[in-house]
């Protein structure tokens, strides 16, 4: 039996459900058109209200555009902060990067380092798939095929603290290893 796990769901690329009968889709059809008319009949047509003064405005479309600051949320979800963008960068790499716990990669070895990886998850996987249930086996294969983008580290300020501190962050969105994570959080 296939069953269905919702939170490994991954759907087939190129595959789409079959029509329903012609009434239901002539229904849904017509439920969206009445959607968009209701939509753009109630739409306001007044000009939008800014809280903002309009020199507030410019300076925050400024501060938008500049490549010197970067605005971010700070750790503790105490809201957005505006770092100047060198100094950011120079205080993660003091704190963080450039110091014992890392160690800087060529970008072949770098590389290397990703594949291998790659590969000792797909051989664990491999190596264990026949204590998995079919729909567990679905998931995996589906989504070794996808994209994925490599882990991305940064840094959430700490603007609770004096001086300013940086929350060190390794990104997993939509990385090869958020697959073997998302399995075993909807396992246990």
């Amino acid at each position: 039996m296939n069953e269905y796990i919702p939170q490994l769901y991954i759907k087939i690329k190129g595959w789409n459900p079959p029509p329903a009968p012609s009434r239901t889709e002539n229904q849904i059809t017509n439920f969206e058109k009445d959607v968009i008319a209701a939509i753009q009949t109630h739409t306001c047509k007044r000009p939008k209200f800014f809280i903002l003064t309009s020199s507030q405005l410019h300076t925050l479309t400024e501060l938008k555009n500049t490549k010197d600051f970067i605005i971010q949320l700070s750790d503790k979800n105490l809201g957005p902060a505006i770092l100047n963008f060198r100094n950011c960068i120079k205080q993660i790499l003091q704190e963080h990067l450039l110091t014992t716990n890392y160690q800087k990669l060529s970008h072949d070895a770098t590389l290397h380092r990703i594949e291998s990886t790659k590969q000792q998850l797909r051989d664990a996987f491999n190596l264990h798939k026949d204590k998995l249930t079919q729909a567990e086996v679905n998931y995996f294969k589906r989504s070794f095929t996808g994209f994925h983008r490599n882990l991305v580290f940064y840094g959430m300020p700490k603007v609770h603290k004096s001086p300013v501190s940086f929350r060190r962050v390794v990104s997993c969105v939509n990385s090869f290893p958020l697959i073997f994570s998302t399995w075993l959080e909807s396992d246990f």
